[in-house]
């Protein structure tokens, strides 16, 4: 799976921590609880520790290195819509 189907609805997709479960609270991106993601958490849970660090420096360099004020993948992610979130997944193919 790749973050383009894991984050194929809005409702798959969080702000403000890694994952959520059902219910809210925060859980690890690779948590089976977990049902919805930032783009970071999004990341470790598709491509895993070894490719991760490659995905997180491509998203890192189409999106966090272009937007003013963004410090981080995560911050990136708070500050944008889902709309804009699902448009990077999509040009970056990832």
């Amino acid at each position: 799976m790749n973050i383009k189907e894991l984050l194929s609805e809005e409702t798959k997709w969080t702000t403000g921590a890694f994952a959520r479960s059902k219910d809210g609270s925060l859980v690890g991106p690779c948590s089976p609880k977990a049902v919805c993601w930032c783009l970071a958490g999004a990341a470790k849970k598709c491509y895993g520790s070894e490719a991760h660090a490659d995905i997180l420096q491509k998203i890192y360099e189409a999106a966090v290195n272009r937007s003013a004020g963004a410090r981080s993948i995560a911050s990136w992610n708070d500050t944008h819509t889902y709309a804009e979130v699902k448009a990077l997944v999509e040009r970056l193919d990832i």
